[in-house]
């Protein structure tokens, strides 16, 4: 068991208020019948336009990467040589939390792992779903995200990487960017991300994420930290379906 600041505590006062006060008629069954016409729609739709939305976005994205490589080797050879002052620097963390939400008797259950290795990290995520009216899956590889802040007392990062929706066997791009502060020596971090995977062609943002919570380690090693954590997270599918989830789990980093 463990206590938070009064200023923590009163954060997620809010929110469970906020949450509580929102209308909510999501379902699982919704979500996959969603998915089901999207992919429908995709494919009457393929052969249609000429692709100017994917190349536009692309472009950017390769501008972006123009301009920034150069900088790239010598932040990371900055940032590594912090390593063994910082060793979160260069880690593995693994995840295991659940949510609830009460509209539906939704259950979501979302394991992860993610290496760090400087201003550069990796994670995978399984994001699953599951009520009365069936189960959704997806899974999220954030293949390359940048950390563009990572010191002892705050984290930024902007990623980049995929969604896997099982039910269809579609893919697609997914973007996400997050804040995380740590005090008291990193033993207590609050934090608030946001994930979203738009459907270029069908011009739908599949899934849109946002997620708040906070943890509080619980031991610690040279080598090794548990944490537990709290927080809310609200998704919407194909910008019909709501859910908001009451969400908990365990965390442990490898250094």
């Amino acid at each position: 068991m463990f206590t938070t600041s009064k200023p923590g505590t009163a954060f997620f006062a809010v929110l469970l208020i906020m949450v509580s006060s929102a209308t909510c008629y999501a379902q699982v069954g919704e979500v996959i019948e969603k998915a089901k016409e999207n992919k429908s729609g995709s494919s009457e739709s393929s052969n249609d336009g000429d692709g100017d939305s994917g190349s536009f976005f692309f472009n950017i994205f390769v501008e972006l990467t123009y301009h920034t490589i150069r900088g790239i080797p010598i932040a990371q050879r900055e940032v590594l040589s912090r390593k063994y002052q910082e060793p979160w620097l260069v880690s593995l963390e693994t995840g295991f939390s659940g949510g609830y939400a009460t509209a539906h008797n939704t259950v979501a259950f979302l394991p992860s792992i993610q290496g760090n290795w400087g201003i550069f990290s990796s994670e995978l995520r399984m994001n699953r779903l599951f009520d009365a009216t069936g189960n959704f899956q997806t899974i999220d590889w954030q293949v390359l995200v940048f950390n563009l802040v990572n010191r002892e007392k705050v984290r930024l990062h902007l990623g980049g990487g995929f969604s896997h929706h099982q039910k269809t066997s579609e893919t697609f791009f997914e973007y996400s960017t997050g804040l995380k502060l740590f005090f008291k020596e990193r033993s207590i971090s609050p934090s608030i991300s946001f994930r979203w995977a738009p459907d270029l062609e069908q011009e739908i943002n599949t899934r849109f994420e946002l997620n708040t919570q906070i943890s509080k380690q619980i031991m610690k090693t040279d080598k090794f930290a548990v944490n537990v954590m709290a927080g809310l997270v609200y998704q919407k599918y194909f910008e019909t379906t709501d859910f908001y989830f009451m969400q908990t789990g365990v965390s442990f980093n490898l250094f």
